[in-house]
């Protein structure tokens, strides 16, 4: 595995509206190219940090219709605005949801979500190349994944490298009943992976924080003897029962993992998660158990599966039959979708 940057790298009428984490992400999705193949010119490409951001479209590298392209430049903006706003400037920690009441102030609630703050860290490298963030400048953005690095490395609660899934925001202490999370964990650490690239060649305490944060995750505990990763570990009980062993948004797990220079796994580990096959409306694509598309999506955000397969797919393919097939089965549903709003991922409740 090459990694970064190399083969795998990876409103209401009363102005508050709500937003969470993976209503951000899927502003943020399309703009992973900036970190596959610095697209936008900038640190991305290089391994600087970009003081000249580009400005003006999506992160894209393709065309599309002004008003699309406009439209999708709002979008990805609104997303780095989120994993901006709703940050703690001491630890570094993003809230898992928020409401906004467009005054770009931290919402009072106080749970942080080690994943959302692995998608913080990349937003940071994206709003940096591409200027999201007109009223902050590059050096708060670098202050900004410093302190995130370095508190995360030096005080935030860990066990071999991994983290607790759910944390206050402010102090780091685990949620009640919050495990210490694996894909989780994996989330935060190709954030922190990121803006190694993005941001480490012209910064080394960026460099070295995140490749301390890496190399100190210990893949093989998480396995606990077995041949798939556990979901994560408890204090008290010890590990989960349940087990990353069939295909989802795993890949990144898997690849961290076999990557590590300081914890790997063998690479033998990739071909023991299942990988079913379903059909529907003429699509055939692998997927555990008719997933939502967040699954088909997370490992996207930093790896560049493109014009690579394996053994059993290629897994960008793979997504692009995944999604299409999103799409047909909720335009069977009339009443709740249309060509232009469609698409089924996680939520709270049945209710959204």
């Amino acid at each position: 595995m090459a990694w970064p940057g190399n083969k795998w790298f990876p409103s209401s009428s009363s102005g508050m509206s709500r937003m969470n984490r993976r209503d951000a992400l899927k502003s943020m999705l399309a703009a992973g190219c900036v970190l596959a193949t610095g697209c936008g010119g900038g640190a991305g490409s290089s391994g600087g940090g970009s003081t000249t951001p580009t400005q003006g479209g999506p992160p894209l590298g393709i065309t599309m219709p002004a008003t699309q392209a406009a439209f999708l430049t709002d979008l990805i903006q609104q997303g780095c605005l989120f994993f901006w706003e709703q940050a703690s400037p001491a630890t570094g920690q993003v809230l898992d949801r928020a409401s906004n009441y467009l005054s770009g102030a931290l919402d009072p609630r106080t749970t942080a979500s080690i994943a959302s703050t692995g998608f913080g860290l990349t937003a940071l490298c994206i709003a940096d190349s591409y200027g999201y963030l007109p009223s902050v400048t590059h050096a708060q953005i670098v202050e900004r994944v410093q302190n995130t690095l370095s508190w995360h490395l030096n005080k935030m609660p860990e066990e071999n490298g991994f983290f607790y899934h759910f944390s206050n925001i402010n102090t780091g202490v685990q949620n009640v009943g919050s495990e210490v999370s694996s894909i989780d964990t994996a989330i935060l650490i190709c954030g922190v992976l990121a803006a190694r690239a993005y941001f480490g060649g012209a910064n080394p305490q960026i460099q070295s924080l995140a490749t301390q944060i890496y190399q100190r995750v210990n893949w093989p505990w998480m396995l606990n003897g077995g041949a798939t990763f556990s979901m994560g570990w408890m204090p008290g009980t010890g590990f989960l029962t349940a087990r990353y062993d069939t295909y989802c948004e795993l890949m990144m797990l898997y690849l961290l993992a076999i990557g590590s220079t300081a914890y790997p796994v063998a690479p033998s580990y990739w071909n023991n998660f299942a990988r079913p096959v379903l059909t529907y409306d003429g699509f055939q694509y692998i997927s555990g158990n008719y997933d939502p598309l967040f699954t088909h999506q997370y490992s996207h955000a930093w790896f560049d599966f493109r014009n690579k397969s394996d053994a059993y797919a290629n897994y960008f393919a793979n997504s692009v039959a995944a999604t299409s097939a999103h799409k047909a089965f909720c335009l069977t549903y009339p009443q709740w979708y249309n060509a232009n709003y469609w698409g089924i991922t996680s939520s709270d409740y049945s209710g959204g």
